[in-house]
């Protein structure tokens, strides 16, 4: 089968209370030792090379020695970039054929890492979607709605914004926003569930915004009230009934 999104492998995972192991390889030999020992346990697997594995031998080169073990395997298969240390590797890595990547920040000072990963990209997917529109994550992702539902109408002009820019630039909705995205971070955190997510933002690399249409975009924008993790990780708030709280919670 081909190699699968680890996003799909995880949400599975979590919905059937069962762990994925993530491997490391370093030559086509371990990868197939690995997916054999998954075969045999009839369970999924994810791939990973680190950026000192690549330096040795090339993304393109273990994409494509994993992609051909993974199209004969009997159980699914993700391929890894794990601790990437730039942005031009992930996006190298995405072009290869990778399946999902990690950036690490860690080496950075405390800002510039914090700059580095920008959170919800894309807004839970609103930024990616016209108006009226709507997909299964827009409408089950209760954590999602809990954060931008109630600025809906505060937003509304900003995706007719993207939308009508998308619209007169030829691409979508997804590329314009990373697009601008990327004037002002490195390498924003995007979740991908399907091939088309890939090649969206892949897209969104090579796509250059004028300045007027950086200034078009930013132009309806309001404060937002914070909300999400940040509005809730507060001694006030750590009692509070939380979408995506389990258990006992404790901020000292």
């Amino acid at each position: 089968m081909p190699l699968t999104t680890t996003i799909e492998m995880l949400r599975k995972a979590q919905e059937q209370g069962f762990a994925v192991g993530a491997f490391n390889v370093e030559n086509m030999e371990m990868a197939q030792a690995i997916i054999g020992a998954a075969e045999e346990l009839h369970a999924p697997v994810i791939l990973q090379t680190t950026p000192s594995t690549v330096r040795y031998a090339g993304t393109d080169l273990y994409a494509a020695n994993v992609a051909a073990l993974a199209k004969k395997a009997s159980v699914p298969v993700a391929m890894h970039l794990d601790h990437g240390d730039s942005f031009e590797l992930c996006v190298q890595a995405l072009r290869s054929g990778y399946t999902s990547v990690m950036i690490d920040g860690s080496k950075l000072p405390l800002e510039e890492n914090i700059a580095l990963t920008p959170y919800s990209a894309l807004a839970g997917g609103r930024l990616s979607k016209h108006p009226g529109e709507t997909s299964q994550r827009l409408e089950q992702d209760s954590y999602a709605k809990g954060k931008y539902d109630g600025a809906a109408d505060q937003d509304a002009p900003i995706l007719a914004q993207v939308a009508a820019l998308a619209q007169a630039r030829g691409v979508s909705m997804t590329e314009i926003s990373l697009a601008w995205l990327l004037t002002k971070v490195t390498s924003p955190m995007v979740g991908m569930t399907k091939p088309s997510h890939v090649t969206g933002a892949l897209r969104a690399v090579d796509l250059t915004l004028t300045p007027e249409e950086c200034a078009a975009l930013e132009a309806p924008y309001t404060p937002h009230a914070l909300v999400g993790v940040m509005a809730q990780n507060t001694p006030s708030a750590a009692r509070a009934d939380h979408v995506w709280s389990i258990g006992t919670q404790r901020i000292d």
